[in-house]
């Protein structure tokens, strides 16, 4: 057997390993959880489950979509991927929206570091591959930091105040609405949008 071709077992394995890990805490979290989602209540606590469920499984798919495009070269991304398994876990079972907010700061800047790693690994890349990679450093960052901000706001103005609503203040409901809303636009509009873009630039370079 090749060298490349252990490489790839390893990897191979690891990825395995964070799929048995991540099923292992969504599988507890529906246990834990039941009397919340059955029969289903809405309500704040409810909503926020949702909305963590929604950020791990469409960040499970993204990740699974990078690493088939760009495999891990060493050790480092996959460090990130354990934290950030943690991280999931921690989100799933917060019950806070100060926490809830905090986690996902969290989570973006990992995303941060994860890309920027990756850019690191792939040095030799095409011209329009760096641009691309570059392009979503910048996306990273940009999300990673409105994430602190309303992280940030709401634990110095925000928290504590307002009317109650369905078991939630109607404040901490804007906030998880706002953070739901970064999530998708993150994992499903944006790279939507982008790929319309690159499409766009490339039959006009044609």
């Amino acid at each position: 057997m090749s060298n490349s071709n252990r490489k790839k077992d390893y990897w191979e394995i690891y990825l395995d390993l964070a799929d048995v890990i991540f099923g292992v805490i969504i599988a507890a979290s529906f246990l834990n959880f039941q009397a919340i989602l059955v029969p289903f209540k809405l309500n704040f606590a409810t909503m926020m489950l949702l909305s963590a469920y929604l950020t791990v499984v469409l960040s499970w798919i993204g990740y699974h979509k990078a690493v088939e495009d760009k495999p891990h070269k060493n050790v480092s991304r996959f460090v990130i991927d354990l934290i950030l398994l943690y991280f999931y876990f921690y989100l799933i079972f917060t019950n806070n929206i100060k926490d809830f907010l905090g986690v996902l700061a969290a989570i973006f800047l990992l995303y941060l570091i994860w890309v920027v790693l990756r850019n690191n690994e792939y040095k030799k890349e095409t011209k329009e591959q760096r641009r691309q990679e570059h392009f979503k450093i910048v996306r990273s960052s940009i999300f990673f930091l409105a994430f602190i901000i309303l992280w940030g706001y709401y634990r110095t103005y925000l928290q504590g105040i307002g009317d109650e609503f369905l078991g939630g203040k109607l404040i901490d409901w804007v906030m998880l609405i706002i953070a739901t809303s970064l999530n998708i636009l993150y994992r499903v509009i944006w790279p939507l949008l982008s790929k319309r873009f690159s499409s766009s630039l490339s039959s006009k370079s044609n």
